[in-house]
């Protein structure tokens, strides 16, 4: 949980949402905290498909017994916790590799990838993105673009360089 404790010492009940250790596609609902009850043995899903209304929720059979800590430390030992602030980085620059783009496309597309707004603008920043008016009044827009010393490929673009 990040931010105030205070969201977390307020709650009767928190549940943890992360990366599953053994499987990066599938991703685990693990109970952290509860106060009014015992706490609920843990869930697994995945997403899948890409229909028109997007990716659906798919939930594994069976529960999961592993702790919060457990994962997370087993995460840690794998070198593979990448926090938000790291995925937004990946995603923005992947998504400006082309090339300029509006910010509301931008936004649009962080949202529906479950990217926060706080880690867009965090990452924006340290990434040194830059931002442009193009346009006058009601029929002006905000372009976002890398500086040109940053494009890097992302690593499955077609134009990205072949690994050794």
């Amino acid at each position: 949980v990040m931010g105030s404790r205070a969201f977390t010492g307020l709650a009767r009940s928190v549940l943890h949402l992360v990366r599953d250790p053994d499987d990066d596609a599938r991703r685990l609902l693990l109970p952290g905290k509860n106060n009014l009850a015992a706490p609920p043995p843990g869930l697994a899903f995945m997403l899948e498909g890409e229909s028109e209304g997007g990716p659906r929720v798919v939930w594994q059979p069976g529960t999961i017994t592993h702790s919060v800590s457990d994962v997370m430390n087993a995460l840690a030992a794998d070198g593979g916790t990448e926090n938000a602030v790291t995925e937004a980085a990946e995603w923005l620059r992947d998504m400006l590799y082309d090339g300029p783009k509006t910010a509301s496309e931008i936004t649009a597309a962080a949202r529906s990838d479950a990217i926060s707004h706080r880690s867009l603008r965090r990452e924006k920043d340290m990434l040194g993105v830059t931002s442009a008016r193009e346009g006058f009044a009601s029929d002006g827009r905000w372009l976002w673009a890398m500086p040109r010393d940053a494009h890097e490929a992302p690593r499955d673009h077609p134009r990205a360089p072949e690994s050794p």
